[in-house]
């Protein structure tokens, strides 16, 4: 016998859009709390597009930009990444998305589930 939760549809991850490179689709000025915060919708190579926020500041007051492990190396980022952190960025095709406000920083990198997550860069 099927109860009512049977009849409920069934959930299904959109397709990824296909690029040839990993970008930011869209960003918009946002309230989180109160505060400023601007809203992201990214989207990774051979995944579907995933939203990120950066809190405290509107989108006019951030550099927003992929970066490389290169270039996270050249920044002496690379090293204090967790070995996770490096992986996640190295399976995304070795990019991750990178915010930077006046007093942060942080990376949204493409877990192996498909997700973005955030990492706080010390500054």
């Amino acid at each position: 016998m099927f109860g009512a939760a049977d009849s409920l549809p069934l959930t299904i991850d959109e397709e990824p859009v296909e690029t040839a490179e990993s970008v930011f689709v869209s960003q918009r000025d946002d309230v989180v709390s109160g505060k400023p915060a601007c809203a992201f919708e990214l989207r990774y190579k051979g995944a579907v597009d995933q939203p990120a926020v950066w809190n405290g500041e509107p989108c006019r007051k951030l550099t927003a930009k992929f970066v490389d492990a290169d270039t996270l190396k050249a920044r002496g980022r690379w090293a204090c990444l967790p070995e996770e952190v490096r992986d996640d960025i190295a399976r995304s095709g070795g990019k991750a998305a990178y915010i930077e406000g006046e007093f942060a920083s942080a990376l949204y990198p493409l877990n192996s589930a498909g997700r973005v997550y955030q990492v706080s860069l010390a500054d």
